[in-house]
């Protein structure tokens, strides 16, 4: 009976790493696929400049036309991710460039999308929670 004991204690606690160590694989490859797309999105949001102050030697960054890339990569992940599981994937854009300022010591035009992934627990053992997962890309022109 002691053996019966002890191999049903090695069985749960064997099948709770197999659990966890699935589950952080599919964590893994979100925060990877999110961060790709993070950084995809800003360097499609850095491609759009105004092209009458280019032409005065200045690059500033075009935010409707920026928007407008970051929110259709952000739609495309959005239904990829839709397959897979539930949840709501959000992003943030802040441009920087000489007319609406510098970040930080930086002086070159760059853009910085933020994504956000906020969906149910992402994994199934009691004693974890993550419901979100932002990742953060920035590309600037140099």
């Amino acid at each position: 009976m002691k053996v019966f004991i002890v191999f049903l204690c090695v069985l749960i606690v064997s099948v709770g790493f197999f659990v966890y160590e699935g589950d952080l694989s599919g964590y893994l490859r979100l925060e990877d696929y999110l961060k790709n797309l993070a950084e995809e999105a800003s360097i499609a949001a850095a491609m759009y400049y105004d092209p009458s102050k280019f032409g005065q030697g200045l690059y500033i960054l075009s935010e409707t036309e920026g928007l407008k890339a970051v929110d259709y990569l952000v739609s495309e992940a959005n239904l990829a991710l839709s397959d897979v599981r539930e949840g709501i994937l959000t992003y943030e854009l802040e441009l920087f460039d000489a007319e609406k300022g510098f970040d930080g010591t930086d002086t070159h035009p760059s853009a910085k999308v933020t994504v956000t992934y906020t969906c149910a627990d992402l994994f199934r053992l009691p004693f974890l929670r993550v419901t979100s997962v932002t990742r953060q890309g920035k590309y600037a022109i140099r």
